[in-house]
């Protein structure tokens, strides 16, 4: 267990941050507390050889906001990564990461809402029977 304090300087106002850590051969936690108004928490988690997750909670004691953000990183092989990421609000990413040469890396990667989705449309639709005799 690790634990850590500090100040900074900022706008003439002090900022204080405590930090707390453990760390274990397949998992670590991490808290902050910051200006005894913010509280993070950070955990991470490698499953396998291949697959990771990843967690991040905030609550902020002034806005009573609370946040997350929940990850996983899965390996195809030794060149390719497919990663996924959604956060409290709905906003889900996706991406893979191709390693084409050692110097070069392919990534593609998209972005969606997923609070907006209502379903998948119909793609083929017909009102009249295919087969007419």
């Amino acid at each position: 267990i690790n634990a850590e304090y500090g100040k900074q300087w900022y706008q003439r106002r002090v900022r204080d941050t405590i930090a707390v850590g453990y760390v274990h051969k397949d998992f670590n936690f991490v808290g902050f507390v910051r200006d005894l108004s913010l509280f993070e928490g950070l955990l991470h988690h490698k499953v396998n050889a291949e697959t990771e997750i990843a967690a991040k909670l905030d609550w902020n004691n002034q806005t009573h906001a609370c946040a997350f953000n929940f990850g996983a990183k899965h390996a195809l092989d030794a060149d390719t990564n497919l990663r996924a990421k959604i956060d409290c609000s709905g906003k889900t990413t996706l991406s893979m990461t191709h390693k084409v040469k050692p110097w070069l890396n392919v990534t593609l990667s998209n972005q969606l809402n997923a609070k907006t989705l209502s379903g998948v449309p119909t793609v083929f639709h017909s009102s009249q029977p295919l087969d007419e005799e």
